[in-house]
């Protein structure tokens, strides 16, 4: 009984540091490849329970080797209105109408899901159901 007690009072105490830490599993550098190459890499702060953050897109292109190669610079877009469900984080960003355009299209909306502690899934939030599109997040060590 006593030991019962002990366990119990540790599995309580150990969720209690868990929530007064509040770090989010959203929190950190995220990478992502597509095709051998750097597709996207997502950067998550958390402060005062606000997530913030930065996504990075990375142009690729066939080149005339028939090798996908990153093209031109990275789109750096900071996140617009993350918010977290669970083991999801949605989030907007600014689009473009075209590359390299400046002319302002609708925001694209996007999500991420929790799979695991170093592991999540990107996806374009047309619905958040899984899609062989999506692609595999790893928490950069």
């Amino acid at each position: 009984m006593k030991r019962s007690l002990t366990i119990a009072l540790l599995i309580s105490f150990s969720g209690l540091t868990t929530i007064a830490k509040g770090v989010s599993p959203f929190v950190g550098r995220w990478e992502a490849k597509l095709n051998d190459q750097p597709a996207v890499e997502l950067t998550i702060e958390e402060t005062g329970g606000k997530i913030t953050g930065i996504v990075t897109f990375f142009f690729q292109r066939r080149g005339a080797d028939g090798k996908w190669h990153v093209e031109g610079k990275p789109a750096r877009q900071p996140l617009i209105a993350p918010k977290v469900d669970g083991n999801f984080l949605t989030f907007e960003v600014l689009h473009h109408k075209r590359h390299g355009s400046p002319e302002l299209g609708p925001n694209k909306k996007y999500g991420v899901e929790v799979t695991g502690r170093d592991e999540m899934f990107f996806r374009n939030v047309e619905g958040l159901k899984k899609d062989p599109t999506d692609l595999r997040l790893t928490r950069r060590k």
